[in-house]
Formats: structure tokens, sequence, C-alpha cells
């Protein structure tokens, strides 16, 4: 039994515990983070802490939405938005002829494009 947990369980026999509410402080597995804040930081936290908030939990919640909106951008890409955005941003002219060749057969594609790099090196 760890040091925190004898001195919980002596709070508790002498019936402190439910006075004071410190056994829970003494068992908790929680670790106290200082923060240096600058004076506007400081000036908002204490007008938080006027209006009731805890800044404990102003600081829990903040992790946790960082903590989220990094496993959101570790998500995988939406390849079909990402392709969309990129012929929003980048459309074909106008004028452009059409291809002679099926865009979507892979070996029609592949000798238009050989042919095209053979022309292009002469």
């Amino acid at each position: 039994m760890t040091p925190s947990h004898v001195y919980a369980k002596f709070l508790a026999s002498q019936g402190l515990d439910s006075v004071v509410k410190t056994s829970h402080l003494y068992i908790m597995s929680s670790r106290l983070v200082n923060v240096r804040l600058d004076a506007d930081r400081l000036r908002k936290a204490q007008t938080l802490r006027a209006r009731g908030m805890a800044l404990s939990d102003v600081v829990r919640e903040a992790i946790d939405e960082r903590f989220a909106a990094l496993r959101r951008s570790e998500s995988p890409p939406d390849v079909r938005t990402i392709v969309r955005r990129i012929f929003e941003q980048y459309p074909d002219p106008p004028d452009l002829p059409s291809r002679d060749y099926d865009v979507y057969d892979r070996r029609a594609a592949g000798v238009a494009i050989l042919r095209k790099l053979r022309t292009f090196r002469r």
C-alpha cells in the first residue's frame, strides 16, 4: 500500500475524509502541471475563475479538443475530395481538344503517354 493510500485510510478512520474530502486527492493518479502565463492570459484566467469556471476544467477541455483535432488530422485523406479540389482549382481550358484514347483504359492511356513521351524527346 502506498503512503498516500495509508494517509487516506488514516483520514477515513478519523472521519476527516468526508469533511475535508481529501482522500480523493491523495489516492488519485493525476499529475499537477504548472503553466507559465503572460499578462494577457493571466487576466483571462482570472476572469474565468471569477466567473466560477475551474481552470483545471478549462485546461482539460483544451487538451481534449487539441487531441481530437490531432486525431482527425491523422485520419486517412479523402482522395476523392482532394482530386475534386484539384480539378476545381485547375480546370481544363474550354478549348482543350478531347483525347484520342479512353482515359479509363489503362493500356490505352499507357500507350498514349509513351507515344507523347517519344514525340517530346525527338
